[in-house]
């Protein structure tokens, strides 16, 4: 009886260790969300960042006004994820073969904008942190 009375408080206490060792996993172990944008054909991608980096948001229509709009992380990084587009935008990369896009200082497509002819990349400099709409050279 002896020896079963020591395997049985070897095995409670073997189980008592991997019991802890499963508590210490976070509940939810799945891996984070893994999106994570790249800039495609037909789309202007605005940058958090100048020369093209950090987060993006993909620009497919035209917006008249960025509010709502928030940067993704990107395979250019994510500084700038979850901020809100509006009046924080630092450079754009066109990818559309056939239009340009103009990004304008104010909603409705107002004031001073920066002009990116198709497959061409830009660091903003009139609208830059300071851009409220795009709109397609149609």
């Amino acid at each position: 009886m002896k020896m079963n009375r020591r395997l049985l408080a070897f095995g409670v206490v073997g189980v008592a260790a991997v019991g802890t060792a499963f508590a210490t996993v976070p509940a939810s172990a799945a891996p984070a969300s893994a999106t994570v944008l790249s800039c495609e054909d037909k789309y202007a991608c605005l940058y958090y960042n100048s020369d093209h980096k950090g987060a993006m948001f993909k620009h497919r229509y035209d917006i008249s006004n960025y509010a709502g709009y928030v940067f993704a992380a990107s395979d250019a990084g994510s500084a700038g994820a979850g901020l809100p587009v509006k009046n924080k935008a630092a450079s754009v990369a066109n990818w559309d073969r056939g239009n340009g896009i103009r990004i304008y200082e104010l909603s409705g497509y107002g004031g001073d904008w920066d002009g990116v002819p198709p497959w061409t990349s830009v660091n903003l400099t009139l609208t830059k942190n300071n851009n409220a709409s795009g709109k397609w050279d149609h």
